[in-house]
């Protein structure tokens, strides 16, 4: 079956559901379809959609955030399995703001050698008011945190890690001296290295790094 076949026989079905589909060309990772819902939602015809190539991603989705979902799929294609799919969370940029999607793809065609052509990808919007979509929000802006921040973070020592955690929580360095058994003056010392080596103005800012290297 060809590409154009495959699309087309699947055309009415993709109206009917009830989310965005995309239907991706391996070949160039362009638009190979999106239904009048997903094309109305980022306010685009078809035809734009597929003259951008490639390069649809950048204009419609968070690069950063990208780098977290990218290896899955990668890694999907690699399985070529016929019945595996996978989930992954996105953040798009729609016709009125930003709105997270819950994304669910499979690979949707191979050729005669039995290499992936097409995927297939349906999402669907994450209510703004329900709590999954703050905390999925705040899960990914960790991970862009820890990656952005983890050779920084690797330059802590085993107890100054230790003494980041109290630091974050504002305890004072008498605090942290009677609940390490250290001298007050080793805390310090430790304070001003943690604080030199993470570029850290703040308690706030030292909290990010032990939500999102997961100290405690």
């Amino acid at each position: 079956m060809t590409i154009e076949e495959k699309i087309s026989s699947f055309r009415q079905s993709a109206e009917e559901i009830p989310g965005v589909v995309i239907i991706h060309n391996l070949k160039d990772l362009s638009v190979a379809f999106m239904n009048s819902r997903g094309l109305k939602t980022l306010g685009v015809t078809l035809a734009a959609l597929q003259e951008m190539g490639d390069k649809w991603h950048f204009r419609f989705f968070d690069e950063k955030e990208s780098a977290e979902y990218v290896p899955k799929i990668i890694g999907l294609l690699e399985r070529n399995s016929e019945t595996e799919f996978i989930t992954l969370f996105q953040r798009v940029k729609t016709v009125d703001d930003w709105k997270w999607y819950h994304t669910s793809m499979k690979i949707f065609l191979w050729n005669e050698t039995g290499k992936p052509i097409l995927t297939i990808g349906i999402a669907t919007p994450i209510d703004p008011s329900h709590d999954i979509t703050a905390k999925v929000a705040r899960l990914v802006d960790e991970n862009n945190f820890l990656r952005e921040n983890v050779q920084k973070f690797n330059r802590l020592t085993s107890r100054e890690k230790e003494v980041l955690v109290f630091l974050a929580e504002g305890q004072s360095s008498q605090m942290i001296s009677d609940s390490l058994f250290i001298s007050v003056a080793t805390v310090e010392t430790h304070r001003r290295n943690i604080r030199r080596k993470l570029e850290a103005e703040n308690s706030y800012k030292l909290g990010d790094y032990v939500r999102a290297f997961n100290l405690k």
